[in-house]
């Protein structure tokens, strides 16, 4: 790698630091090529630690195949568990341990130990300098050279300007950005069922067709009974938490802001309780420590109920209207963004203040926002 000021030249670029931008960078790592990694924050791992969710939701993966460096991630964050916290005995040699216990996946973790791991898994080749990872930077053009991008213009979060040169460029990022910047042909939404005579593909294509944006946040839940903390005061509700309140989708059998879901097998509905959907991504659970290690009740919240439908998060096709802009909401797509994270707020919201209790009563007042998973508000 060449490098001057804010100006890199290397074999391989790696734009993002999603899951794939590591995948990336051990597989350059291992094969002695020098590679940067370009990552828009400081946490590297996307699905795995950012997002907020934890990783595959595969249910036979740890009785089945996967790549060696899956396996090895996978084994570390277990044992990171049994070697760095007390765990109960019953626990502590349980070879398929999933530390969080959530339904969804068989090892729901808290994601700064993913962090840790994918950190510690790059570290061998970050000091013998085959890898670099370069945190804080978005990519904002690309020069092409023909159809080959020959550099990626970044702007970094102190506002300076970066230019990457790479003879092979990777993108990693979260939601394809390289493609319009660097003009590549690409589809996003629904197909249309004569393109490729796919059955239950629309007559028409529709790019704006695309899976919902759940902006996602972790919970916490204060024990109940003699042990029971001082209720916690509710987070303000949004601005739009009335729209979410009385909102109804179309292809839903009751308001946003409920306990009414329905099943991803049948469409049937359901009616659902806090108690079911806390476990569904639970990423702490007390009872997994010796009784002198405390330990918060935590969930991620990932549900269907903060699931943004209403505006696409890629190309929207009203990302350009004036009269979309709102400097307290941003504009354009950016706009979408802020909707779906107010949406979240609205759930938590209602939850706190006036979700049905089984017993009786409404709000859970135990339940909190836990601001202190990620180094970001």
């Amino acid at each position: 790698m060449l490098m001057k000021q804010n100006e890199y030249t290397t074999p391989v670029l790696i734009v993002g630091g999603s899951l794939g931008a590591v995948a990336a960078a051990l597989s350059c790592g291992r094969m002695g090529v020098p590679a940067i990694v370009a990552a828009p924050d400081h946490w590297i791992g996307g699905q795995a630690t950012s997002q907020g969710v934890p990783p595959d939701e595969h249910p036979w993966i740890d009785t089945t195949g996967c790549t060696a460096s899956y396996r090895e991630y996978r084994n570390r964050v277990r044992q990171w568990y049994r070697t760095h916290l007390p765990l109960a005995s019953r626990w502590a040699l349980e070879p398929a341990l999933n530390p969080g216990g959530g339904h969804v996946s068989p090892i729901t973790h808290d994601p700064r130990v993913s962090l840790q791991i994918l950190r510690e898994m790059l570290l061998p080749f970050q000091i013998s300098g085959v890898v670099t990872v370069l945190t804080g930077l978005r990519p904002r053009a690309v020069e092409m050279a023909g159809d080959r991008v020959r550099a990626v213009d970044f702007r970094a979060v102190d506002s300076r300007q970066v230019q990457i040169t790479a003879d092979w460029v990777v993108d990693a990022t979260e939601t394809g950005e390289l493609l319009p910047l660097s003009g590549t042909e690409y589809r996003v939404g629904a197909e249309s069922q004569r393109e490729f005579d796919e059955p239950h593909a629309p007559e028409v294509a529709d790019p704006r067709n695309q899976q919902a944006v759940s902006w996602c946040a972790v919970l916490g839940r204060d024990a109940a009974g003699a042990h029971a903390t001082a209720p916690r005061a509710p987070i303000e509700a949004p601005a739009t938490y009335h729209h979410w309140k009385t909102t109804v989708a179309p292809f839903w059998p009751g308001p946003q802001l409920s306990f009414t879901t329905i099943s991803p097998f049948t469409l049937e509905e359901q009616h659902t309780s806090l108690d079911r959907l806390w476990l569904y991504r639970r990423i702490h659970r007390p009872e997994l420590y010796s009784p002198d290690q405390a330990a918060v009740d935590t969930t991620a919240l990932n549900w269907p109920q903060i699931d943004y439908w209403e505006k696409p998060l890629v190309d929207d096709p009203a990302r350009d209207d004036p009269a979309r802009d709102d400097p307290a909401r941003g504009s354009g797509d950016q706009h979408n963004v802020v909707q779906a994270k107010e949406l979240t707020l609205s759930f938590i919201h209602w939850l706190q203040t006036e979700a049905p209790r089984p017993e009786g009563g409404t709000g859970y007042p135990e339940v909190f926002l836990r601001t202190d998973i990620f180094d970001t508000p």
